[in-house]
């Protein structure tokens, strides 16, 4: 026989002839391997499973009865979009973009241009009515605005 043989056949009988304490390290050993496996995979869909959670849960924050055009005045609406996206109408040449955000019953809207200050809102939703109450950054601190819904 060639030594080639011989390595072929010793892979084949691999521990087959070892002490009874090399035998157990092995076996231990592909326990343990086994079980670092398996709990990188539990650890691997915990995670996914915690992703998934957390991004429904952003999802179901969304409040889409805020979702529309609101009048305030004969001049001024307030276009709320699905996209977190904005405009404030002042008429139909002034229109001030703005992305808003919602935390709990808090309207947050910040404004594109640097020169319109950005405010938050209480706000409360009745209906078609929307009653926002003038907080950080606003004319008035206090003061309850009410709009309808038209569209």
């Amino acid at each position: 026989m060639n030594n080639k043989d011989n390595t072929t056949k010793n892979r084949q009988y691999s521990g087959r002839y070892l002490s009874s304490d090399r035998r157990k390290t092995r076996k231990r050993r592909a326990r343990q391997r086994s079980i670092v496996i398996v709990s990188a995979i539990v650890l691997a869909l915990l995670i996914l499973v915690i992703v998934l959670i957390s991004k429904s849960c952003s999802n179901s924050k969304k409040n889409t009865k805020l979702l529309g055009v609101w009048q305030y005045d004969q001049y001024t609406e307030y276009e709320f979009k699905d996209s977190n996206n904005g405009c404030m109408c002042l008429d139909n040449n002034t229109h001030y973009e703005f992305t808003y955000s919602i935390k709990e019953n808090v309207l947050y809207i910040d404004f594109t241009l640097d020169y319109v200050t950005d405010c938050q809102y209480t706000y409360t939703l009745e209906g078609d009515k929307l009653t926002l109450v003038g907080g950080e950054g606003t004319a008035e601190v206090g003061k309850a605005y009410e709009l309808t819904k038209i569209k």
